[in-house]
């Protein structure tokens, strides 16, 4: 999950660094000539701390340092436009100093502000007992998919998974035993998927994978390799569980996540009435493709 966000964060940051440059400049020079037309005796530099924070939140630390230093300059240098007058250079070079203090100062703290706050929102997508992506980041993430291979016109597969006898586990080995288990089953599905692949918990014993750009045979394949990883882990901790497994390929996307997750959640229950233990696999088309065809 981590590896997704990272590229994602990281087409955004690309996308994002160079208006916010442009538009960081822009408050900094606007600032700048406010402070010349409104003189010396009315501060406004205060306002520069907009340009510092954009420079800091949109892009690094390095960059919000060097806005902070180019706003003092800015701001001493509107003033002494405006008509203050320095006795001497010392003073003309504290005044400099000093407010690029204060800025860079700001500029850390809105850094470290921004580190919490991307790091509270990551565990907010992380489930805390297994560290996969939970619901909430499955339905951001599948949403983000779908709508790429929308875009590309690009196939996409997605199967629920549910683990057979999970509550029968926990009663009789208790609640460690059954945490352990969920933990086993995150990391086995990491472990055979692609980095390009979404694995999640959606809540209890059940688990969602969404594999991108991926047909009926080779996400077939992958699951029944899949299954078998799953199973023997669960032998080899003498784990009574099996796993019920449902997968819904569309050969074009449909319009929307919760069409997809429907039908391979169906099929999942469809396997649990009928015995358990199972993949049932089916690939859909949707009317627009099948308006395409004919």
């Amino acid at each position: 999950m981590k590896s997704y966000f990272k590229k994602a964060g990281n087409v955004l940051y690309n996308q994002s660094k160079i208006k916010s440059i442009f538009l960081g400049c822009a408050f900094l020079a606007l600032i700048g000539v406010v402070e010349y037309i409104t003189g010396y005796e009315v501060n406004v530099s205060f306002l520069y701390l907009l340009p510092i924070s954009i420079f800091c939140w949109n892009i690094n630390l390095q960059a919000g340092i060097f806005i902070s230093i180019l706003c003092s300059a800015t701001s001493v240098f509107s003033n002494h436009m405006s008509g203050l007058m320095y006795s001497n250079t010392p003073i003309l070079l504290w005044n400099i100093v000093s407010m690029a203090i204060f800025f860079v100062i700001f500029a850390y703290a809105i850094t470290i502000a921004k580190d919490i706050y991307h790091d509270e929102k990551s565990l907010a997508r992380q489930d805390a007992l297994t560290g996969i992506a939970n619901r909430n980041a499955f339905i951001e993430m599948g949403g983000l998919e779908l709508e790429r291979c929308k875009r590309y016109e690009h196939p996409i597969t997605v199967a629920y998974i549910d683990c057979d006898n999970f509550k029968t586990i926990n009663d009789t080995l208790g609640h460690q035993t059954g945490d352990m288990l969920l933990q086993v089953v995150a990391d086995t599905l990491k472990n055979n998927v692609r980095t390009s692949d979404i694995v999640s918990r959606i809540g209890g014993d059940e688990f969602a994978v969404i594999m991108p750009e991926t047909e009926e045979v080779p996400s077939g394949i992958a699951f029944k390799k899949i299954q078998n990883a799953l199973l023997h882990n669960m032998l080899k901790n003498k784990w009574d569980v099996t796993f019920s497994i449902g997968i819904a390929t569309f050969e074009s996307p449909p319009k929307s996540l919760d069409e997809l997750i429907s039908k391979a959640d169906t099929l999942m229950y469809d396997v649990k009435k009928n015995g358990k233990n199972m993949i049932r696999h089916e690939t859909f088309e949707t009317e627009d493709r099948i308006l395409k065809l004919f």
